[in-house]
């Protein structure tokens, strides 16, 4: 049980190796209105920070995957689900990670000097609560913030959370938010977050209650949203929300690597979000409504492997190749 301020978290990377925060709990859980269960900044580095070890990442780039170095400059930040963002003339590593089954830690944003270092990533939490979690404070995998001026921000982590009964009051928060950039507001890319649930009372998943949006003015792309009722849900839903931030760069495929089909039972993308499935990898099947809301778009390739049931309300600057 945290109430109060309390926190539990796990150490951020080093410059060679990752931390996660993975339990499983036979009975309940308790989180209160304002303690968390986090694992903000605990990701991959920013550029010139330091690890759990102490060893420092004596470079302006941020890591990314693997922990290889991205490009070597302040304005570009990290990318996890979403790309993350960058000012123009620069790149960004590309996006990765499970929608399923996130695992992964956000990519750090580049760094100017030990003063201006670039944003971590956020890290990873996986929570199985086998009895009832009561959740009315926060469970978050977010970047955090660099230094003084010049940096780029990092990349939202990984939350995989499997839960029997979830409850709330209506004030739990489950986030996986790239972190904004400083100067030039240089954001980092949407994290990813797997919701698994047999019932749940209180909580309704609304952009205020489940969050993996890109930040910034050069924002980053929205991360993914996967939540299935395990009762009654036979594929689970889909959902990209960018909270209407959008930018010429930062953009979500839908599955950055492997070759595995999808189905689901919806798919949502909306708030200004940018989803494109890449081709001609993998099948992607969407059984019930496909729905595109306001200025948000879906790239679909036109090459056979994508099918939906119903569009239901495809509105939007939604657009197919």
């Amino acid at each position: 049980e945290l109430q109060g301020t309390a926190r539990l978290t796990h150490g951020v990377c080093d410059t060679t190796k990752c931390y996660a925060l993975k339990l499983q709990v036979a009975g309940d859980v308790t989180v209160g209105a304002s303690a968390s269960i986090d694992a903000n900044g605990k990701g991959y580095l920013g550029g010139f920070r330091y690890g759990t070890d102490g060893v420092l990442n004596n470079a302006a780039s941020g890591q990314t995957l693997n922990h290889i170095a991205g490009q070597v400059t302040w304005v570009a930040s990290g990318s996890h689900a979403g790309r993350g963002g960058l000012y123009p003339g620069y790149s960004v590593p590309d996006p990765y990670g499970n929608i399923l089954t996130p695992s992964t830690h956000g990519g750090g944003g580049g760094g100017n000097s030990t003063n201006d270092t670039g944003a971590n990533g956020g890290g990873v939490i996986y929570l199985k609560v086998l009895g009832t979690i009561n959740l009315d404070g926060t469970l978050s995998a977010s970047g955090d913030s660099g230094g003084a001026t010049y940096w780029s921000g990092g990349a939202g982590g990984s939350l995989w959370l499997d839960f029997n009964v979830l409850n709330s009051t209506g004030t739990g928060t489950i986030k996986a938010n790239g972190s904004l950039g400083g100067y030039y507001y240089v954001g980092g890319g949407g994290g990813r977050v797997a919701l698994y649930y047999s019932s749940k009372t209180g909580f309704n998943i609304t952009n205020s209650t489940i969050q993996a949006f890109g930040k910034g003015n050069y924002p980053g792309g929205a991360g993914s949203i996967f939540y299935k009722d395990k009762t009654l849900d036979t594929n689970g839903h889909l959902l990209f929300d960018n909270n209407g931030v959008t930018g010429n760069y930062g953009y979500t495929p839908i599955q950055p690597s492997g070759s595995s089909n999808l189905t689901f039972d919806t798919m949502t993308v909306k708030g200004s979000a940018k989803v494109q499935q890449e081709k001609p990898f993998y099948h992607l099947d969407v059984t019930g409504n496909l729905t595109i809301n306001g200025s948000a778009t879906l790239y679909i390739p036109t090459d056979n492997n994508a099918s939906v049931g119903s569009y239901g309300v495809a509105l939007g600057s939604s657009s197919f190749f």
